[in-house]
């Protein structure tokens, strides 16, 4: 499947280190940001981050990575680090 024509301009990556958040982080740095723009938010997850209203509504599974972008208008969140690594490549 190959990745939206125009692609998102900004990008929001919800990470914690050690989990699979950093194949995304690594993969944004590798694009640049004359591709991408992106923001880190961290997500504390020993600390029980992933189970708030907010955050399981972007991923039911509580787990990470999670991103959020508009693209043509509409707003995304997608999670799973090997579909997120897809879309954008």
């Amino acid at each position: 499947m190959a990745a939206m024509a125009e692609g998102p301009r900004d990008l929001v990556l919800y990470h914690y280190p050690l989990t699979r958040s950093v194949r995304i982080l690594w993969l944004l740095h590798e694009l640049g940001e004359e591709r991408i723009r992106f923001s880190v938010k961290r997500v504390d997850l020993p600390f029980g981050a992933g189970f708030t209203p907010e955050f399981l509504a972007k991923n039911p599974n509580h787990a990470l990575p999670v991103v959020d972008f508009s693209t043509g208008g509409q707003e995304y969140t997608m999670f799973e680090s090997c579909a997120i690594v897809q879309f954008l490549v």
